[in-house]
């Protein structure tokens, strides 16, 4: 199995460089403890508030940003994940109720066109190539409702007749993992063929490959001693994050971890709980910034210790910061980056388990602005655990969380940070 990819120009090393088994922490750039940090773009709260009305003249906060819509998918039950299909745009919410609901944006507000349930509470969702629909769920491996023994399991959902087929170990076994599953990738292999990589609560990560219509069992991850929480696809290398707290690489050519990242070498001390990849900026992305310019990408990881990390594509740490003031206990939960279509910067959106979410800068990692009560007041903001951040495209970005909301942002003006490097 050969997942070196022809002209990738990166071969098994890395575009960064080589991997280095325990991971290198360099000279990173620490950011600030949460707080007391300042805000690169500071909200007007007339402009905020939906109507985008503000009648000083001389305002001197930004316009950049108000909420376009908000509502209650799944009423009372968290929204694990949201995902996006660009037709329409539709927007896809899988929540523990035991249902994904497809929502249509196509006039501006959100129209329910479609619930698909499911067997058990949605995990995570991914939209690969526009249209093809992959989830993970709990499920009832018994069927008595009475003795629920759950298990994980991934599906692909047929849109002709909203069907599922499961990818499951055999028919004695099926299921795809003895217990839930946070997070998997979906890719196309160099073979042409689809295949899914899939992370198990018991700390297995598990590769399938499509054959005969089914996904049969062709690889196992072994490594993680504790549940595996997210997944992200760098080239032929596979990054994981655990709640053993360490972060795991992986060469997809061989099936063997080549760097394990852990609190020894600048790495997280809580469970890590996202993971996201970073691309590379363009010229036109870095104006007027004293920053180094991304030319490879990053990796960047978020954990319930309220850290956020930026890593080199070689597992050198060149970035760290925080989000929350010491001993408040909240954590990060979600991760995502942001391109607005007005020429403004990547943006790396932060969930928080307080409900926040904060804005940082790609380019310079300085904060732009906070989502919350402070800019928006209590009506229009996410008030619990933000669980899964989406682009939704005409610079607009979905989120979700635990109380089964969900709201649509939109970017008015670029989203730039021109004064240089956190330091």
């Amino acid at each position: 199995m050969n997942f070196n990819q022809p002209n990738s120009g990166r071969g098994f090393n890395g575009k960064g460089g080589r991997y280095h088994g325990k991971g290198r922490g360099g000279k990173p750039n620490y950011g600030n403890r949460g707080g007391s940090e300042p805000e690169v773009m500071k909200l007007c709260k007339f402009f905020t508030l939906g109507t985008m009305e503000c009648t000083n003249k001389n305002c001197t906060y930004s316009h950049c940003l108000s909420v376009v819509s908000d509502f209650n998918a799944h009423p009372k039950s968290p929204i694990k994940s949201v995902a996006v299909m660009p037709d329409g745009p539709q927007v896809l919410t899988g929540a523990m109720d035991n249902s994904i609901k497809v929502w249509n944006f196509s006039q501006g507000k959100p129209e329910l066109s479609a619930t698909v349930p499911t067997v058990g509470a949605v995990q995570h969702i991914e939209v690969k190539d526009g249209n093809t629909v992959v989830l993970s769920c709990d499920e009832n491996l018994t069927g008595d409702p009475k003795n629920n023994v759950p298990v994980g399991i991934v599906k692909v959902l047929n849109p002709a007749d909203s069907s599922l087929m499961s990818v499951k170990r055999s028919d004695e076994m099926p299921y795809t993992h003895p217990q839930s599953i946070n997070s998997f990738v979906v890719l196309t292999g160099p073979d042409g063929v689809p295949y899914i990589i899939s992370a198990g609560g018991e700390g297995l990560i598990r590769m399938w490959r499509f054959n005969a219509n089914q996904f049969e069992h062709v690889g196992v991850l072994e490594g993680h001693i504790r549940g595996v929480t997210s997944l992200v696809l760098n080239d032929t290398y596979l990054w994981s994050g655990s709640i053993d707290t360490t972060i795991r690489v992986w060469d997809l050519n061989t099936l063997k971890c080549v760097c394990t990242l852990t609190s020894t070498n600048g790495g997280h001390t809580s469970p890590i709980s996202c993971l996201v990849a970073i691309p590379p900026s363009t010229p036109s992305q870095q104006p007027n910034t004293q920053a180094p310019a991304n030319t490879s990408g990053y990796i960047a990881s978020g954990s319930l210790d309220g850290d956020v990390k930026i890593w080199s594509l070689s597992g050198e740490l060149v970035w760290s910061g925080g989000h929350i003031a010491e001993g408040t206990g909240v954590g990060i939960t979600s991760l995502h980056v942001f391109q607005d279509l007005l020429g403004g910067q990547q943006v790396l959106l932060v969930g928080l388990t307080d409900g926040k979410i904060m804005a940082r800068s790609c380019v310079t990692m300085n904060l732009l602005f906070s989502l919350d009560i402070t800019n928006f007041g209590p009506n229009n903001i996410h008030m619990q655990t933000v669980w899964s951040i989406a682009s939704l495209g005409h610079s607009c970005f979905v989120s979700s969380d635990n109380t089964g909301r969900v709201i649509v942002w939109k970017a008015y003006l670029p989203l730039i940070d021109n004064t240089g490097t956190n330091s």
